[in-house]
């Protein structure tokens, strides 16, 4: 039994090891979404919904849509690892293009 202890007690810490911390996973995301979100009109814009803990929505220049929503459910499943999970309320919002950056504009509250 000590052996088999013994061989858990590595993989586990290891297992913990890689599961990324929430900050961690924002400041990811955040510098991602900050080289990805430029805009001249509003139609560059898109809002994608990448989820608990990243949020309801990101606002993101929309040659970039898949690659926002590839790198979201990246950084859940790693934020998962440690068999974390969340679940909160979305308002709508939609999307704007403001002094050359796409913003996500809340239309509703909770």
């Amino acid at each position: 039994m000590n052996t088999m202890r013994a061989c858990l007690l590595p993989a586990l810490l290891l297992l913990l090891l890689s599961a990324c911390s929430m900050e961690q996973i924002d400041r990811e995301w955040d510098a991602w979404v900050e080289d990805h979100n430029q805009c001249e009109v509003v139609e560059d814009c898109v809002l994608v919904y990448p989820g608990c803990p990243l949020g309801c929505y990101t606002a993101v220049n929309a040659e970039h849509e898949d690659e926002a929503a590839r790198l979201a459910d990246d950084l859940i499943a790693r934020w998962s690892m440690g068999a974390r999970d969340c679940a909160y309320d979305c308002t709508s919002a939609e999307v704007d293009c403001v002094e050359d950056v796409c913003e996500a504009i809340q239309t509703d509250e909770f």
